[in-house]
């Protein structure tokens, strides 16, 4: 039976291996954000079609050739293939940080081809469209030039806006990410485009690149509070506003009580102890919330933003945050009362940019501590 140039068995085992790893190295270092779960669906995407590479080669080679049982591996080989290249291509944005990260809308905008050419696959089985089996042979439809196009516009995305953006900017470091991001992405890509039976390896390859070239910019989690840092946070709450939801969304400014003091008084690693107990307060507040952003914005001040839903409401979470506090306190045994002050805001049309929101949430956490003096 012949379906596709398809890697060996054992190419496949490591790619999943390989892909796996990245997998939990993600889950362990990222907190949720929108970008890390783009990353994780990217990365599961690649764990399915390598799964299903393997099935179908193990089918071929002990000669089962159930004619319903190949079209249903082929429409789902063939649109997680598109997937994968698709999300490749909202990953990379998020590096380069470009503006159709800043919008549900833009990026919906941009699934658009994936979307209809999935459907094109999908419904191949009847149509002949995209591909076709004879005498379980598989043949490629008329269409599927469609199919290879759209891949292929994915991925060049990706390589001609980083090239751009390498063109525009003036900051070294960013020049040099956005370089990685052409050679390691490019090289692999155009190596299977001449042999198909190298793949699943060459992408396990440019997927382990591509994510060394994410850790080694930075973009994992504050390494001492384990939230997200800020780097990432204004393009995730622009994100947030740009949807119809946004009239329920909220953000909390959140701050440490006395933490100069508490440096002062009992030493900076005690100030340390002091802020990884609210990032875990905050993480346990959250922990259920599925639309949310957070970070440790500077020093002693942390950002959350989510929708409001049900009861999770922003005083709601706020207040989960300073018991959560309070019983860590207690658990560790703290020397000293460690306790929180939270400034609540809410989007509304006065609200211009993201600096407008966390300056509205900022605000109010200073007028909640002047009431308390």
């Amino acid at each position: 039976m012949e379906y596709f140039e398809l890697a060996s068995i054992e190419h496949s085992c490591i790619a999943i291996i390989l892909f796996i790893i990245v997998l939990i190295d993600t889950y362990r270092t990222f907190n949720r954000s929108i970008f890390s779960v783009r990353l994780c669906a990217f990365f599961i995407l690649n764990i399915i079609y390598t799964s299903l590479e393997l099935l179908i080669t193990y089918l071929d080679e002990v000669h089962i050739a159930n004619i319903y049982l190949l079209y249903f591996i082929c429409v789902a080989l063939l649109v997680t293939k598109l997937a994968i290249k698709t999300y490749l291509f909202l990953c990379t944005e998020y590096v380069i940080k470009s503006r159709i990260t800043r919008s549900f809308k833009l990026e919906f905008f941009c699934l658009i081809p994936s979307i209809l050419t999935s459907l094109l696959v999908i419904t191949s089985p009847f149509t002949k469209w995209i591909f076709k089996f004879h005498e379980d042979t598989f043949s490629r439809g008329q269409f599927f030039f469609i199919y290879q196009t759209v891949s292929l516009v994915y991925v060049a995305a990706c390589i001609v806006h980083a090239f751009i953006r390498t063109l525009r900017t003036k900051n070294i470091n960013d020049n040099k990410m956005y370089i990685s991001i052409i050679v390691f992405l490019t090289i692999p890509y155009i190596i299977s485009i001449f042999d198909e039976r190298v793949w699943t390896i060459t992408v396990a390859l440019a997927v382990l690149s591509f994510y060394l070239i994410i850790q080694h910019d930075n973009l994992s989690k504050d390494a001492l509070t384990k939230l997200n840092s800020r780097q990432y946070l204004k393009y995730d709450i622009l994100k947030m506003i740009s949807v119809n939801w946004k009239s329920r969304l909220c953000l909390l400014m959140i701050d440490g009580d006395y933490f100069k003091k508490i440096n002062d008084n009992y030493g900076h690693l005690e100030g340390d102890k002091s802020l990884i107990r609210i990032g875990e307060a905050i993480s346990y507040a959250t922990r259920n919330l599925y639309n949310v952003t957070s970070a440790r914005y500077g020093g002693d001040e942390f950002v959350v933003c989510f929708y409001e839903n049900g009861e999770n409401t922003a005083s709601h979470i706020a207040n989960q945050i300073k018991e959560k506090v309070v019983e860590l306190n207690l658990k560790d045994d703290s020397p000293y009362d460690l306790t929180v002050s939270i400034g609540i805001a809410y989007y509304d049309s006065s609200i211009k940019s993201v600096d407008d929101f966390i300056n509205a949430a900022d605000m109010n956490l200073y007028e909640h501590k002047k009431g308390r003096t």
